[in-house]
């Protein structure tokens, strides 16, 4: 896999032509993995190289001024996801001032012929680019004429009778926490990845131990309990993270609570993502330090406050009673 930092870093080497799709791709959902399948397509046809263009931010985030914005994906699961669907060149370009001023015409001669050499341009049927978004599909068929691209465009994947797209996903998973709708747009269960971190141990003194989940910057599901999946890593890929577009064998199934805990914790601004999980017999204290990826899979319930630690008890063994059945024990 080849990561580079701009078109001017791409353009150094020596190509014969790629196979292109630009947009965000933010959680890869079913659209994106559709246009990922065109462009591996058209390069093994034409022997082109695939490659995808993506941007850092995301432009509409980089007008709207919305910094440190939780996103579906981390920039390491982007890259990964894109690999795992057979793109294995990514442009990653800065998107800052100077390159929001480049128009369509000069990103088509400049960016996709003369850096790229593209081929063939495999974009969204809302596809607009350039300065002020003067650049349409309009304007790439005319020219693709000229120039000898072959364009193709992906038609939107709907669900609902209402298209997929990845600010619809996010709204879902942070608005209702609806993870079964989520699942169908994304192909797959929602991934948080983070590090295990030691927490108050207060889930082993109620008889539930859970693996807390730290360093995690995407974008939460709203606050409540869920079934899912914890893959923890292993020594051989711990520079590669969980797979994203295929679940792995090596699960475990799980409870998780995204939230604050209310009825047992110090700080009403401390966020925790716990999963107790429900088959392995672990040591105790021998998974912290260990990557691991939660598939979020199925909201079970809001997160409430109980009256004491006997309620809470209480419910808890009735959310993983919940949950085996929804998982089919």
């Amino acid at each position: 896999m080849i990561q580079v930092s701009d078109f001017n870093a791409y353009a150094k080497g020596r190509h014969q032509g790629a196979a292109v799709t630009i947009g965000n791709f933010d959680g890869c959902h079913l659209g994106h993995q559709g246009l990922a399948a065109q462009v591996v397509e058209f390069a093994e046809r034409f022997s082109l190289t695939p490659l995808a263009i993506t941007f850092d931010p995301r432009p509409d985030a980089y007008f709207r001024s919305l910094n440190n914005e939780a996103l579906l994906f981390t920039s390491a699961q982007k890259t990964r996801c894109l690999g795992e669907l057979g793109i294995g060149v990514q442009i990653i370009q800065r998107f800052d001032t100077e390159f929001s001023r480049v128009t369509h015409e000069e990103f088509l001669e400049d960016y996709l012929i003369g850096a790229l050499k593209t081929k063939a341009l495999i974009v969204g049927d809302d596809f607009r680019f350039g300065h002020d978004r003067l650049g349409n599909l309009d304007f790439l068929r005319n020219r693709g004429v000229e120039t000898g691209i072959k364009l193709s465009i992906g038609q939107a994947s709907r669900y609902q009778d209402t298209r997929i797209s990845s600010s619809r996903i996010r709204r879902v998973i942070a608005d209702s926490g609806d993870m079964d709708d989520a699942t169908v747009m994304l192909g797959r269960p929602y991934l948080l990845e983070g590090k295990i971190e030691r927490g108050d141990q207060l889930g082993r003194q109620l008889g539930f131990p859970t693996a807390n989940l730290g360093s995690c910057s995407q974008l939460l599901p709203k606050f409540g309990v869920y079934v899912g999946y914890v893959r923890l890593e292993s020594s051989s890929e711990s520079d590669r993270g969980p797979p994203v577009t295929k679940m792995p064998t090596d699960l475990s199934p799980a409870v998780i609570n995204i939230g604050v805990r209310p009825s047992v914790a110090r700080s009403v601004n401390e966020i925790r993502v716990e999963a107790h999980i429900l088959d392995g017999n672990f040591a105790p204290d021998s998974l912290y330090s260990l990557r691991a990826g939660y598939y979020i899979a199925h909201r079970l319930r809001d997160e409430r406050r109980f009256a004491g630690l006997p309620e809470l008890q209480n419910q808890i063994s009735i959310d993983i009673q919940h949950a085996k059945h929804w998982l089919g024990y």
